[in-house]
């Protein structure tokens, strides 16, 4: 009888011993379900949290789990999650990668030359105008013309004058005097030209005969 009670005595100190070894065993596996994001509950061991970054890595699934030294294959911790009442869940390829924003790609900057824009100058058509004109004289009595001048781009101008009668005449002034030897209206000219500029203009001139007094 002595020896049967000592037989269950040491049978339940084996157990014991078993079962704290067990119980070690278990809750090293349970921190290490917490390391790797884990939590169990309702004898369910569930994904707590998995965030993966996007970098450039390798990572080496293996099919076995350590603790410290100690390392069991799948099939034994199946068995040992079955053991504490805890059903196992296989996950297949969960990861939740954090989303990452690409940077654009800096883009080279434009440079813009704007050319200035050079206005055409205006151009302006040069004048001459008579001053006086119509011309009224008598014969062989000398008459002054005169004459004004607008737009030209140079101050060294030259007078050409016809005086309608035959005679000619060149100044570098805008006046010039001539006589007519009979009477009648004479087509009078002037062209002025400066530089590469020309302007022109006519008038009439009336010459009548020279009234004599009578004695």
């Amino acid at each position: 009888m002595t020896n049967d009670l000592t037989t269950n005595n040491l049978q339940q100190t084996t157990n014991d011993k078993q079962l704290t070894i067990l119980d070690q065993f278990t809750l090293a596996i349970k921190k290490s379900l917490e390391k790797l994001g884990l939590f169990l509950e309702n004898g369910i061991a569930k994904v707590k949290e998995i965030i993966a970054e996007k970098l450039t890595a390798k990572i080496t699934i293996t099919n076995q789990l350590c603790v410290g030294k100690v390392c069991v294959d799948e099939a034994k911790f199946r068995e040992l999650l079955e053991k504490n009442g805890i059903e196992p869940i296989i996950l297949e390829n969960s990861s939740s990668a954090t989303p990452t924003t690409e940077s654009p790609t800096p883009t080279a900057a434009t440079s813009i030359t704007t050319t200035p824009t050079t206005e055409s100058p205006t151009i302006v058509t040069p004048t001459v105008s008579f001053i006086g004109a119509p011309y009224f004289g008598t014969t062989s009595q000398p008459i002054t013309f005169s004459a004004t001048t607008a737009g030209f781009t140079t101050s060294t101008l030259i007078f050409n004058w016809d005086f309608g009668d035959g005679a000619t005449s060149t100044t570098n002034s805008p006046s010039a005097t001539h006589a007519y030897n009979a009477t009648g209206t004479f087509p009078l000219t002037l062209t002025v030209t400066g530089g590469n500029q020309t302007a022109s203009t006519s008038t009439q001139v009336e010459i009548t005969e020279v009234e004599t007094s009578s004695e």
